[in-house]
């Protein structure tokens, strides 16, 4: 789509034009970059690395005191709650889809029912299951190695996009 706002600007006129249009398509690609495919969650024998649009934690199973799910996968460590962008809890139809045959091997409540956001078919319910799995199997060794809890942010995707958006009113309160 990019490429047809870009093809329709340089088809339709001038230099300022041409380059507002570059500058808007950077935009759209830096903001499908950033909410779209940076978000995403690595799992480790020794923790787990959470990508949010800005900010990336690497979190070791030690520091993990509960997994929970309610609007996305979401990790209490002590002191500190850190929510994953790249598994969202599902809508609220959800729960009437939830058929008895996608639960089976999984552990749930003496009930029998499981809350949406875990169910197998949402990304909140996969990435916890595998978050929970993971964090077992740390648990049941005696001496496992795990990561160091670190936080480091990511900058340049922002400042790009910020940096276009100044280029456009430039461009623009320039050339009228």
């Amino acid at each position: 789509m990019s490429g047809l706002f870009l093809w329709s600007s340089f088809v339709q006129g001038g230099t300022v034009t041409e380059w507002t249009g570059i500058f808007i398509a950077i935009v759209a690609i830096d903001l499908i970059y950033i909410f779209l495919l940076r978000p995403k969650i690595i799992f480790y024998d020794e923790g787990l690395v959470i990508t949010n649009p800005i900010t990336q934690f690497k979190i070791g199973w030690q520091d993990v005191e509960e997994i929970e799910t309610r609007w996305a996968l979401t990790l209490e460590l002590k002191g500190r709650r850190i929510s994953a962008w790249a598994a969202p809890g599902p809508g609220r139809h959800h729960a009437r889809t939830v058929h008895p045959s996608e639960v089976k091997g999984l552990r749930i409540a003496e009930t029998g029912s499981i809350r949406p956001a875990l169910s197998p078919r949402t990304d909140s319910g996969v990435a916890t299951h595998l978050a929970q799995l993971r964090l077992d199997q740390y648990r049941s060794k005696t001496s496992a190695p795990s990561l160091v809890f670190a936080v480091s942010r990511f900058w340049q995707a922002p400042l790009v996009g910020i940096v276009c958006l100044i280029g456009v009113v430039i461009l623009n309160f320039l050339s009228h």
